[in-house]
């Protein structure tokens, strides 16, 4: 491609001189040697944004990564957690099915049911105790007749 736009750089009478003398050590008029290291900076400036823009990818590809780890960790904290409690659970019932007839424990999972649908808005901190207790199943059932 041929050359015909013109530049005109002002620069110290110093780096005019180290221009000539590399221009001239590399065979060059100033004007080649000018526009070959400018095109040379014009490419490293294009390769150093491909670069940065790389490892910007790597990087995200890193955090990505590591997130997924921690929420493979965390799920399977979760799922042991889920496991224990469920564990216990299981063997409340088994120990209530024990004590209570059919249809106490029926109506106590209706109760269950119908509360865990509820939206409940209890802040624990200022609790007296008795919130979050639901007195009106306590009621149809009669209190504590075993």
């Amino acid at each position: 491609m041929t050359r015909s736009a013109k530049v005109i750089v002002y620069v110290t009478p110093s780096t005019k001189e180290e221009v000539e003398r590399r221009a001239a050590h590399d065979g060059e008029s100033v004007s080649t040697w000018c526009a070959r290291v400018l095109d040379r900076a014009l490419v490293m400036d294009a390769q150093d944004e491909i670069s940065a823009e790389v490892r910007a990818e790597e990087r995200l590809t890193e955090l990505h990564s590591l997130a997924k780890d921690e929420m493979a960790a965390i799920a399977r904290d979760v799922a042991d957690m889920v496991a224990r409690s469920s564990c216990y659970t299981v063997a409340n019932w088994e120990l209530l099915k024990r004590e209570f007839e059919d249809s106490e424990r029926r109506e106590a999972l209706s109760t269950g049911s119908r509360r865990l649908r509820q939206n409940l808005d209890i802040d624990i901190s200022e609790s007296s105790g008795t919130e979050g207790l639901d007195f009106d199943a306590l009621r149809d059932n009669g209190g504590d007749d075993r």
